[in-house]
């Protein structure tokens, strides 16, 4: 029981939530930039799916309003003020939860335009939604740079951060149990058959690797390895740093390599939830010209005392 607790329910420094809460929030932003010139066209009565089929179990604001005009607006407008409340930190009990409403209104509209990228980020809006909501501290609805920083800073439980810990984890462990009967994926074919999708490519790959057969096997079965490999190393304090820079160098591959919406980017944001408080701290603390604030004492009585990694990384001790 001690040992559940301890995973579930010890405090932890608020920095690693609230720097990822701030980037979501960002990517959020960006995410309803980029629809705007089409919201009208794939959305709405006229859009790409006019016969809209809303199920009991789905919310939506277009199961009370039409989905049109005025309420097809309001409800683009909500989710940018919700992004930009996520990324600045101000009223966030109320913008991350308006963000995830109005990225699941949207997305449910018309899932004909959706990619898996975008189910990922409306998932993890949501979790940070159940976060910001649950969680009665200050600390997850600061801002994560500026001068009330310090005085706002405080503890929550770490199950705030188990959530996108868990969710990076499973994607793995299912794209594995997805990937393995396929004779693409056995044959070390998968990797060029994904690089001649001349649709989906972004930027060039030498022709040394995307026409090479060694290379082609090497890149598939290294991927699958990694996926593999990974849900393992994140949750092993002592090969975790090796874990982020190996699955952050995988996901920013694929996003050079290949169009794949926001899933890369929103992979690599649920990969801060198992960064050290401790060594975000310091970054955050950092300016030029003087040394960061390193041997400044946590403010939480769940950190770490210098010298260790801060408790938040360790699913069990």
């Amino acid at each position: 029981m001690k040992l559940w607790t301890r995973f579930w329910f010890r405090p932890t420094d608020d920095d690693v939530f609230v720097l990822l809460r701030t980037v979501l929030g960002a990517v959020v932003l960006i995410w309803a930039v980029t629809l705007l010139p089409d919201l009208h066209d794939f959305q709405g009565a006229d859009g790409l799916v006019p016969d809209r089929r809303i199920r009991d179990w789905q919310f939506t604001f277009f199961r009370w309003f039409d989905g049109v005009g005025l309420a097809l607006t309001l409800t683009w407008v909500g989710l940018v003020l919700g992004g930009i409340g996520m990324a600045v930190g101000r009223l966030i009990r109320v913008a991350a939860p308006l963000a995830a409403l109005c990225l699941m209104t949207l997305q449910q509209d018309n899932p004909v335009i959706s990619n898996a990228g975008d189910d990922l980020l409306r998932i993890t809006v949501v979790y940070a939604a159940v976060v910001v909501v649950i969680c009665r501290v200050d600390g997850v609805g600061r801002p994560l740079l500026g001068p009330r920083v310090e005085s706002l800073r405080s503890t929550m439980p770490v199950w705030g951060l188990r959530l996108f810990q868990f969710q990076l984890t499973a994607i793995y462990v299912a794209t594995v149990f997805k990937k393995w009967p396929g004779d693409t994926w056995q044959d070390g074919e998968a990797a060029l058959w994904a690089l001649q999708l001349v649709r989906l490519e972004r930027f060039p790959v030498p022709d040394l690797i995307a026409s090479s057969a060694t290379m082609g096997k090497a890149m598939t079965w290294g991927a699958l390895g990694l996926e593999i490999l990974l849900p393992v190393l994140l949750w092993i304090p002592r090969t975790r740093r090796w874990g982020i820079v190996l699955g952050v160098g995988m996901h920013l591959s694929f996003a050079y390599a290949m169009r794949l919406g926001v899933f890369s980017v929103v992979m690599i944001v649920n990969y801060l939830s198992f960064l050290d408080a401790a060594l975000v701290r310091r970054a955050l603390a950092w300016r030029p010209g003087r040394a960061a604030s390193a041997e400044a004492e946590p403010v939480s009585a769940g950190a770490a005392p210098a010298g260790r990694s801060d408790p938040v990384a360790h699913p069990t001790g």
